[in-house]
């Protein structure tokens, strides 16, 4: 049997002390050798030249193991943090993270008697100018003028949204024709390109002629010869555009030249207010070149609008942009591209469905719950039934859904809840949809994508109505319930915090709990979290809820929730945690009108009057 000893024992390192070296500890470590061997003596000597060797070697391992640390954890895709790893380490399973996706917005479009009756088509890349923010339609809107005056023209605004930017040509590229060859569009730092709206143009060589190159998900997913090219947001934030190889998608021919034409958004700073178009007309893409694909591109047995005829059209939005969306992040990555990788580019399950809509409509769904048609019957129409509809279906959501998105019957469909990306929502607006033309959208771009047998319905999420409120469920007098609780905050007694401060924390605390932009479709409402934040106010020493006419209170907070639509079939009141269903979301009623039901005392015996600010 060998005798040799383990290095380790050699140097009198303990087998777990590698975690404990850096520089310092690796240079003592050499003058404690060096001095053992009884061979040097100025390795302790600041000036001397082999101290200066020995803070070389020192300084350098600690960088090799900072080098090895990061590499070690970056490597892996539960561990890697740095955005550039993270996209790197999840292309090698085919998912592409989504970049930024610029503000939409709904419209409605009118038309003047200087528009002739007949069939037209507004041209792809038209644009509205709303001050200096341009808002451009991504493809061509059919619609038919039917009166000779002024008409309202409905089929615009339900074909298409507009979103905020304009297209911007990138320079022409010459093919190679090799296989997956991948053209790159670096437009430059701090332009910002809408994920879902890059545009490609290929003049075949062969031909002469310009064709449209439509976008896939996955190449491996077409055949050979599909006119398809694949998107992916790389580690540089650019974006690699590639093509097929005759096996899976069309490749290029040497020669070909690629047209690349993108949406160029102004971030932040392009959102805006509802009104905004205010009667505004739209303009004609036009470049030179663009001119010349479109004469190859567009269809010669349609109409399109030219730069005389779109100026009798006008446009307004009745409600405001949707928030601008930054591009995925490396958490972000690690949430979504397992959800993708399961299903393959198919939606076949719940969570497929929740996690294609949730990331590819992220600029416009906040949150996203799936229902099959048994889910479907025994929660939502549950509920109704349960609350006292006789005929669930009439409920008017549930019966526009059904009758304006179901093709062909009301059984045997899935139902998609989303709830709407929260904008600016004011004291009267606090139920949020999405429009037609989105839940069009959706279900649109999930067409192909779905099982075949099934009908993809949006449907609109339940809305709940809660506020600060006490007293028996028995107790179906909302008006009452509501005027006659207070909110009582007792202080400490050496607390010297006004109380219009006190009223205003409280408020602001509730406030942010109930955020419109934090609301999610099941959500679970801990009134214990909320009374603690109340109570970790400076000052606070309790929170009560009490009636005025009665004089009943309970420690911490009531509220008494119920669905606005029916408030005498739906109320309910809690002290106690409580989640809403699947198909439901909530809104805080009167948040504005709050601090007006917050009484400040150090005394619970005081008057419990309303204290007006």
């Amino acid at each position: 049997m060998s005798t040799i000893t383990t290095d380790a024992s050699a140097l009198n390192v303990q087998y777990n002390e590698y975690v404990a070296f850096d520089a310092t500890s690796i240079r003592d470590f050499i003058r404690t050798r060096l001095t053992q061997s009884g061979l040097f003596t100025d390795q302790y000597l600041e000036g001397s030249n082999l101290t200066a060797i020995t803070n070389i070697v020192a300084y350098s391992f600690h960088t090799l193991m900072f080098y090895l640390n990061k590499t070690s954890t970056e490597s892996m895709f539960s561990e890697a943090q740095i955005y550039e790893n993270i996209n790197r380490i999840v292309k090698l399973i085919n998912y592409s993270p989504i970049g930024a996706q610029s503000s939409t917005v709904t419209f409605t479009c009118s038309s003047t008697q200087d528009l002739n009756v007949g069939a037209y088509t507004l041209p792809r890349y038209s644009f509205i100018r709303v001050n200096n923010t341009p808002y451009s339609f991504n493809t061509d809107i059919a619609f038919t003028k039917s009166l000779s005056g002024n008409e309202f023209v409905e089929a615009i605004g339900n074909q298409a949204l507009l979103y905020q930017g304009k297209w911007t040509e990138y320079p022409l590229y010459g093919a190679l024709g090799v296989n997956g060859e991948t053209v790159f569009v670096s437009p430059g730092s701090g332009v910002l390109v809408d994920h879902f709206n890059i545009d490609v143009y290929v003049n075949d060589i062969n031909t002469g002629k310009w064709t449209q190159w439509t976008r896939t998900d996955s190449l491996y997913l077409e055949n050979a010869t599909s006119p398809k090219f694949e998107v992916r947001y790389n580690e540089n934030r650019n974006y690699e555009l590639k093509f097929g190889d005759n096996i899976n998608g069309k490749k290029l021919n040497s020669g070909d030249t690629v047209a690349v034409y993108y949406l160029q958004s102004a971030g932040t700073e392009g959102q805006i207010e509802s009104n905004a178009l205010a009667n505004l007309p739209a303009v004609v893409y036009s470049t030179a070149q663009f001119n010349i694909i479109k004469a190859d591109v567009f269809d010669t047995d349609q109409v399109y609008l030219n730069d005389t005829t779109i100026n009798a059209l006008y446009f307004d939005n009745a409600n405001p942009s949707t928030l601008y969306t930054e591009a995925e992040n490396a958490n972000s990555i690690r949430l979504n591209a397992p959800g993708a990788f399961k299903s393959q580019y198919r939606l076949i399950t719940a969570q497929d469905f929740e996690n294609f809509v949730k990331s590819t409509f992220n600029n416009i769904v906040q949150d996203v719950k799936t229902y099959s048609n048994t889910d479907y019957v025994n929660n939502h129409l549950r509920y109704l039934y349960d609350i006292g509809l006789t005929d669930p279906n009439q409920d008017s959501r549930v019966l526009y859904n059904q009758t304006a998105f179901s093709t062909s019957c009301n059984f045997n469909n899935i139902y998609v809840y989303a709830v709407p990306r929260a904008t600016k929502l004011t004291a009267n607006n606090y139920v949020n949809y999405l429009t037609p033309t989105q839940k069009a959208l959706i279900t649109n771009t999930v067409e192909n994508k779905k099982v075949l047998t099934s009908d993809i319905i949006v449907m609109d999420p339940v809305y709940k109505a809660i506020t600060v409120g006490y007293g028996e469920n028995t107790d179906k007098d909302l008006n009452a319930i509501i005027s006659e609780s207070r909110l009582i905050v007792e202080l400490e007694r050496n607390s010297k915090s006004s109380t219009y401060l006190i009223q205003n924390k409280v408020k602001g605390v509730i406030q942010e709990f109930f955020n419109p932009t934090k609301s999610v479709l099941g959500y679970n409402i801990d009134l214990l979290s909320l009374t603690s934040q109340i109570e970790s106010i400076n000052g606070v020493r309790a929170v009560y809820t009490q009636r005025q006419d009665t004089g009943d209170r309970v420690q911490g907070i009531a509220l008494v929730i119920w669905n606005p639509s029916y408030p005498s079939n739906d109320i309910y009141i809690t002290t106690k945690n409580y989640k809403l269903k699947d198909f439901q979301t909530l809104y805080f009623n009167d948040i504005d009108e709050l601090v007006n039901r917050i009484l400040v005392t150090t005394d619970v015996s005081q008057d419990t009057s309303v204290v007006n600010i």
